[in-house]
């Protein structure tokens, strides 16, 4: 399975962000300020108990993850406005590929729990 990793520009200190043999986790992308990381995720399921692609956002270190989307239709190749308070996402809504905004609380959201 398609799993996320972080590792320095050089290469080295290459680090697991996430661990499953059950899902896929693909299309990361960081966030503005550095503190997050956007990506997609089939750890959920849909209406049917299938598992679909939905948007997800996690700590940097991996320790906290949010599911922020989990409509039955897939979601991925999340992208961060320019000001970090939004995320543009692709998805296959209502049978037809469009993209969608999603406005998020991020300064809400606390990184030191």
């Amino acid at each position: 399975k398609a799993q996320l990793w972080m590792m320095k520009i050089d290469g080295s200190e290459e680090t697991l962000l996430t661990q499953s043999s059950d899902h896929d986790e693909i299309d990361a992308k960081w966030s503005p300020d550095g503190k997050w990381i956007a990506f997609a995720s089939n750890e959920g399921l849909d209406s049917q108990k299938r598992q679909n692609f939905d948007i997800w956002l996690m700590t940097v270190d991996g320790n906290k993850r949010f599911q922020l989307t989990t409509n039955g239709s897939r979601d991925d190749s999340p992208a961060w406005d320019r000001t970090g308070r939004s995320i543009f996402f692709r998805s296959n809504r209502g049978g037809v590929w469009n993209i969608w905004k999603l406005d998020l609380g991020i300064s809400e959201m606390k990184t030191n729990n």
